[in-house]
């Protein structure tokens, strides 16, 4: 009795649910889903509805081929309401797709519109989902066997052109936790698709530099079209460049007009992303700082002319004004339906 009553006044350490959700999200980029997993239980321990510990347990789960542990966990988190609802649904739906359950995903899919009004972003995707999961039912009445990599793939498909950027990008996040060696036909097939929003290309192929990914893959963005390698880009002469422009700016900008530089900034750095992995193509460097200090001032609504600016960094106005242009045409591009 006096052992259970100690055991009963233990108080955790503080933040000890942070510390160990933090170092088991840091196991689990390193692909290090075992070490990463007896952590995650600990959460669950402290609290069960600590909603980044249940989902990285059902993700470590997932990965370790313990489809069953995951499926419970991803089902509690729905049940209890634990987490973004939407988001683990998704997941759960993942997992019941891999593990060849399509009546079950078409049933929950179907009590999730016969019960709720589901938001408009989410409606399309999770009904064209429900499709899918409604026609392999029908194809495989008889045949309860677990999902191929094409059928996951199917399902990723779905989730990225049906739905808006902010949903594709929340598909990308949860591809952050798995091996994309399983979906690199479908990456690059996405990564050439006009559907597919600029700013999730770029979060694809980081996602396949930063796991090293050795295969020679087409990317098409905007006007552009090449091929490369995410296990061998060589990024220093892209930071160098980079540097460049944004030490001139601070150069002309930071004593005078802090707010100005702010601004400028943003609008190089979200550029080269946008863009990645393509470099800036057109003009001098000494072109883009005085491109992005003309696109800066447009965007605070200061009055200036072009011409002043060319003149500032001793340019010719066409060459400014090709690459003004350029940046316009990104910032709109990738503006859409954000």
């Amino acid at each position: 009795m006096r052992k259970e009553r100690e055991t009963e006044n233990i108080i955790a350490f503080p933040h000890l649910k942070e510390r160990l959700v933090e170092k088991a999200t840091m196991l689990m980029k390193e692909k290090d889903y075992r070490e990463a997993l007896p952590l995650l239980q600990q959460v669950h321990e402290l609290d069960p509805e600590h909603h980044e510990g249940a989902l990285g347990l059902v993700i470590c789960s997932f990965e370790l081929g313990d489809i069953k542990t995951a499926k419970h966990h991803s089902k509690r988190m729905l049940q209890e309401g634990i987490g973004d609802y939407y988001q683990v649904l998704q997941i759960h739906l993942m997992i019941l797709v891999q593990n060849g359950d399509y009546e079950e995903g078409a049933t929950l899919l179907q009590a999730v519109f016969d019960e709720q009004q589901v938001p408009f972003e989410h409606a399309s995707h999770l009904h064209n989902l429900l499709q899918f999961c409604q026609t392999r039912v029908e194809e495989l009445p008889d045949m309860p066997e677990p999902v191929d990599e094409h059928d996951q793939d199917e399902e990723l498909r779905l989730m990225l052109e049906n739905g808006n950027v902010n949903q594709q990008l929340d598909v990308v996040q949860a591809l952050y936790q798995v091996d994309v060696n399983k979906h690199l036909q479908l990456f690059e097939k996405m990564l050439k698709e006009e559907s597919v929003h600029p700013i999730v290309k770029t979060m694809l192929f980081k996602l396949l530099a930063e796991q090293q990914i050795d295969a020679n893959i087409e990317v098409c963005k905007f006007t552009y079209k090449a091929t490369f390698n995410p296990s061998k880009m060589d990024m220093s002469e892209l930071d160098t460049f980079s540097a460049h422009v944004q030490s001139r700016l601070e150069e002309q900008l930071e004593s005078n007009d802090p707010t100005l530089l702010s601004f400028a900034l943003e609008i190089w750095q979200r550029y080269l992303f946008l863009l990645f992995p393509f470099y800036p193509q057109k003009g001098e460097q000494n072109v883009w700082v005085a491109a992005v200090h003309y696109a800066a001032l447009e965007m605070q609504g200061q009055e200036d002319e072009m011409e002043n600016v060319a003149s500032q960094y001793n340019l010719r106005l066409s060459a400014l004004q090709q690459v003004i242009d350029d940046i316009k045409k990104i910032e709109e591009i990738s503006s859409i339906e954000m």
